[in-house]
Formats: C-alpha cells, structure tokens, sequence
C-alpha cells in the first residue's frame, strides 16, 4: 500500500492546531490553578539542569520505544526507517491517550497497515513489543524490589505479605 506525501498544512489548520492547544494548555491551568502556587515552587527548586534532564528523561521513553518499534518491525517491512519506528512510538502514546490506557496497539497497527504491513503480522509484531515492554518492567521492578526490600520493611505497615500475590499478578499478565 502506498502512501502519497500530503501537502503542506494550510495556514487555516496550523491556526485551528494552536487553537487547539491553546484551549488545552487553558483548561490545565484552569484545573490546577488551586495548586499554581505549590507547583511554581516545587518548579522553582529545581536547577536548569535539572529542568533540562527532567524534559530529557521523558522524551527518552518514546524514543527508545520508537527504536524498539523499528528494530522489530524492520523484520518484515525492510524499508520501515527510524524516523517511522519513533513515529509508530508516539501513535501509540496517542492511541493510548485516546483510548484510555487500550489503544497503543490498534494504533500502532493502523500506521503499520498504512505503511504497508498486512494486519495480522502487524498486531502480531505490536503484541510482541508489549510483552517486551512488560518483561522489561517485571525485571526492573524485581530488581528494585529486591534492593528495596529493607526499606520498604521499615516504612510500610503490611504491605510485603501482598507482593507475592501482585507479583504473581504481573507476571501472569506479562507472559500470559
């Protein structure tokens, strides 16, 4: 399936696009403007450094997931670029965003499909980066469990008899 480049955005969409996100950016102020103070504080804390790390930490999330995206899907779409592995990345946050907490793979497997992978083999591929993605955590969660332990002893009221049973939980949905 081919997809024709589209032409530039008309001046009219670029102005309903920062409209958009005006309109959003208001309704977040409006939301959290209770707690303007508190948060300019806590912002205010911070160094520049800090700042800059903190927006680098973020973004690195969908850029990794972005080359993940490419290296599997390279497999079966030879020409599948970089660029378009961090472009399926950020559909899926969308889908995610949009379809409260469901809609990564959908998504992604729509921009796949547009990119020329059949719909089986897309989901099939958008399946197996979840489970990595889940495997992923499990390892880390464990890892920082088990490092974690005695402080989480000491300052919590219980809570270790139900991690067996949420670990259990989490694992079973991992892989199962």
């Amino acid at each position: 399936m081919s997809s024709s480049a589209s032409p530039a955005p008309s001046r009219r969409k670029t102005l309903l696009s920062l409209g958009v996100l005006a309109l959003l950016t208001g309704i977040v102020v409006f939301i959290f403007r209770e707690h303007w103070a508190e948060i300019s504080a806590a912002l205010g804390q911070l160094t520049f450094w800090q700042g800059v790390l903190a927006l680098a930490v973020g973004l690195s999330y969908p850029l990794l997931e972005g080359v993940v995206s490419w290296l599997i899907v390279r497999s079966r779409l030879p020409r599948f670029s970089l660029r378009h592995g961090i472009d399926n990345a950020w559909m899926g946050t969308f889908g995610n965003v949009v379809g409260l907490g469901a809609g990564s793979v959908p998504f992604q497997t729509w921009y796949l499909h547009r990119r020329g992978l059949d719909v089986g083999p897309g989901v099939g591929l958008m399946t197996l980066q979840y489970v990595f993605h889940k495997t992923a955590v499990l390892l880390y969660t464990t890892l920082l469990l088990l490092a974690g332990r005695p402080w989480l002893a000491a300052h919590s009221d219980g809570v270790l008899r139900y991690l067996p049973a949420a670990y259990a939980v989490v694992a079973g949905s991992s892989w199962g």
